[in-house]
């Protein structure tokens, strides 16, 4: 399963749950938290990008949850694109679910 998303919506997502008050921690790891690989203690894992994750069966579970969470901010958002991308991305969710699959997370930039 391989689905194109735009980092205005994964941003939409943070900025509803941040200003909710709500946690959204699976998502706020989206293409920055590797696989093998350990930080140094001197960098600061907010400015190092990685442009790659993978998340468990339970956080890509987690994800659908905070995705739906955000349904109206994604469905409302300023940028054009998001609105077209909720329902493609909660069905990407939806199928990683039903299978018991982890999300592999990829960033092309």
């Amino acid at each position: 399963l391989a689905e194109p998303v735009y980092w205005n919506i994964v941003d939409e997502i943070i900025k509803h749950h941040d200003s909710n008050g709500t946690s959204c921690a699976e998502f706020s790891h989206f293409g920055k938290r590797p696989w093998n690989y350990t930080i140094p203690k001197k960098q600061d894992i907010d400015s190092w990008c990685p442009y790659h994750s993978l998340h468990s069966p339970k956080e890509a579970k987690a994800m659908r949850q905070q995705l739906i969470a955000a349904e109206e901010a994604c469905l409302n958002s300023d940028y054009e694109e998001v609105p077209e991308e909720y329902p493609e991305l909660l069905k990407a969710f939806e199928d990683l679910e039903k299978k018991g699959h982890a999300l592999l997370i990829m960033v092309d930039t």
